[in-house]
């Protein structure tokens, strides 16, 4: 494993994290709305902004990515107008409407690989970041309004966790997948559990929780990691340049 592959977050998440997520890893991040989920995905994409071994795929289900919220996080670093210019065309942008569009978007991206390995271009060279914002916007919305099954809907996230453990597995991405939570009581985990049921509570390897505090400051517990100190946390803050410690 190549430790420069290694997607930082920021100084105490990565600390909890023990360097950052490390690539082949499924991780989610959960929390009620407005817990600033989002903002950490834009931060963990601004991360890498600099870095041309790194390509961004950003699926956005819920047709809110702000490239001027992205591009704002990247001028806050004081970063070169061409520097946010060749991350923006490094991140791929893809907007669905369904699960179906999600997993077929991911499917593609898998072809994607397989053809640039086999033109060996970057596959193998180049680290791939997947940010999927967020789950529950499409399986929720299918399940709602299109009256689908429990067997259906089961029968979709089991599709969507074969290509996310593909892209993992054989390319060694970090994916990254939001979602939500149900019975909020307070900040405990142990009163709440993360959304889509417990078929795909068993999926990411690493999940975090993240609240709101006060203000602007969040706490992100470690929710799920053997390898890391469950209900471990630290305290974060939005602000210009993203989520900071």
């Amino acid at each position: 494993m190549e430790r420069s592959h290694i997607i930082p977050t920021n100084d105490s998440l990565d600390e909890l994290l023990k360097g950052g997520l490390y690539p082949g890893q499924l991780c989610e991040l959960c929390g009620p709305s407005s817990s600033g989920k989002t903002q950490l995905c834009l931060t963990v994409a601004a991360n890498v902004a600099g870095r041309s071994d790194v390509v961004v795929w950003y699926i956005d289900t819920k047709k809110d990515f702000s490239r001027l919220r992205y591009e704002e996080i990247m001028r806050a670093r004081n970063f070169t107008q061409k520097i946010i210019e060749d991350s923006l065309r490094r991140t791929k942008v893809c907007r669905v409407r369904s699960s179906r569009e999600l997993i077929r978007a991911l499917q593609q991206l898998v072809t994607l690989c397989k053809q640039e390995r086999n033109g060996a271009s970057f596959a193998g060279k180049k680290a791939l970041l997947v940010i999927i914002d967020s789950l529950p916007a499409v399986i929720f919305k299918v399940t709602r309004y299109a009256q689908q099954s429990d067997f259906e809907t089961t029968y979709e996230l089991d599709d969507l966790a074969e290509v996310c453990r593909f892209l993992t597995k054989e390319y060694q991405a970090v994916v990254i997948t939001v979602n939500s939570v149900t019975r909020w009581e307070q900040t405990d985990p142990a009163n709440i559990t993360p959304a889509l049921g417990k078929y795909w509570a068993r999926i990411p390897a690493t999940r975090l929780l993240i609240a709101r505090r006060h203000g602007e400051t969040r706490r992100i517990n470690i929710w799920k990691d053997l390898r890391l100190i469950e209900n471990s946390f630290c305290t974060v803050t939005i602000n210009d340049i993203g989520v900071t410690s």
